[in-house]
């Protein structure tokens, strides 16, 4: 599906969504950090241990979408 697009998967609804969501907004974050130069990326035990607290974040965030879906409607 080269330049159509992307495809995510989770292996729940909240983590599938949630990565889709930050994938748009993380790939705009990149974009702007690599015109100003060399990045400095995360070591493999540094994707790890973020990795391991992530699913933290992946919950606040559904349940605060579920939340503004439930006022809207």
């Amino acid at each position: 599906m080269r330049g159509h697009g992307s495809v995510i998967v989770g292996g729940t609804l909240p983590v599938a969504v949630h990565r889709a969501v930050y994938t748009e907004l993380n790939a705009d974050v990149l974009t702007r950090a690599l015109s100003l130069g060399d990045c400095a990326y995360l070591s493999v035990d540094e994707v790890k241990a973020a990795s391991d607290s992530a699913i933290h974040h992946v919950y606040r965030a559904w349940n605060a979408w579920v939340h503004e879906d439930e006022a809207v409607c």
